[in-house]
């Protein structure tokens, strides 16, 4: 059975530290920082966002295709930036799993002043967020059914 599991998580919620903890090299680990690490040296470093998500979407439609098992390692915080993932995978028969991270503000805070995150990122995320609703679980069960 093919699977995309699909982290959410705020910046520094231990979603990298699981994913690299669980998951073995028979899953393609999807991973916008990642990329930006191999493109610029520095994960934080936004200045080739376009080479990043080219990288993104090409790494993803190979595992697809390949009928590899997909780790989405990103925070995933918007509906429409997970349905981006879900919408393709579910096509090609995967079955989905969401893996949510609900790290207390208290500790993701604590981590981003150890690490230099920049806090305003962090605030406009959070103010951003889209959490998992029901009717979104009931479109990706639907879909399931569609397959």
């Amino acid at each position: 059975m093919k699977r995309m599991y699909l982290m959410i998580g705020f910046p520094r919620s231990g979603k990298s530290t699981f994913v690299n903890d669980v998951f073995v090299t028979s899953t393609e680990i999807i991973s916008a920082d990642n990329y930006r690490t191999e493109l610029t040296g520095d994960k934080g470093n936004h200045s080739k966002e376009k080479q990043v998500w080219n990288k993104v979407f090409t790494n993803f439609n190979k595992a697809l295709e390949d009928g590899r098992n997909i780790v989405i390692d990103n925070t995933n915080l918007k509906f429409e930036y997970r349905m981006q993932f879900v919408k393709p995978a579910i096509e090609k028969g995967y079955t989905i799993i969401y893996i949510h991270f609900d790290t207390g503000d208290n500790e993701i805070r604590r981590r981003i002043k150890n690490t230099g995150f920049p806090m305003e990122v962090y605030e406009r995320m959070k103010s951003n967020y889209e959490p998992v609703t029901e009717k979104e679980l009931e479109i990706v069960n639907r879909y399931h059914r569609m397959v």
